[in-house]
């Protein structure tokens, strides 16, 4: 009679191990496939931002003070001790623009704000001749977009 070898790893053993790892398999999608379908049956609710018009009044108020003081200013000369309030002004409106939701419709308008607002930013770190520039560029700005000085 021949003796039976002793051995680790039968046919049956790994038969037995493949069937343990694929009914893990099933299970772990089976339950991925149960949260999926929780998460499409329950969506977050979508944010709609603001319209153009809405949008529109918003930076009109968000600017206004600013262009108040801008008008203040009128010829370009910026009175001695004005700088810093000036500047604190500047960054204030340009952290409350950069704060707003904009519609597409109105990106070109925005983002020409916040970058005459840098540049009004380092007109009045440097000189006389430099705030009147920005100047100049804020009434173009204004004529460009009517609507950030009449809302």
């Amino acid at each position: 009679m021949r003796k039976k070898k002793s051995q680790l790893f039968n046919e049956f053993t790994i038969l037995g191990v493949f069937v343990i790892i694929a009914m893990a398999g099933l299970i772990v999608g089976a339950v991925s496939i149960a949260t999926q379908s929780q998460e499409v049956r329950d969506p977050e609710p979508v944010v709609s931002g603001p319209t153009a018009s809405e949008y529109r009044a918003q930076a009109s108020a968000v600017f206004e003070p600013f262009l108040t003081q801008v008008r203040i200013i009128g010829d370009g000369t910026l009175p001695d001790g004005a700088g810093s309030v000036m500047s604190d002004l500047v960054n204030l409106t340009q952290e409350r623009l950069l704060g707003m939701t904009v519609p597409s419709s109105e990106r070109d308008a925005h983002l020409s704000m916040v970058i005459l607002l840098d540049q009004w930013r380092r007109a009045i770190e440097g000189t006389q001749m430099d705030v009147a520039g920005v100047v100049l560029r804020t009434e173009s700005l204004l004529e460009d977009y009517p609507w950030i000085a009449s809302l």
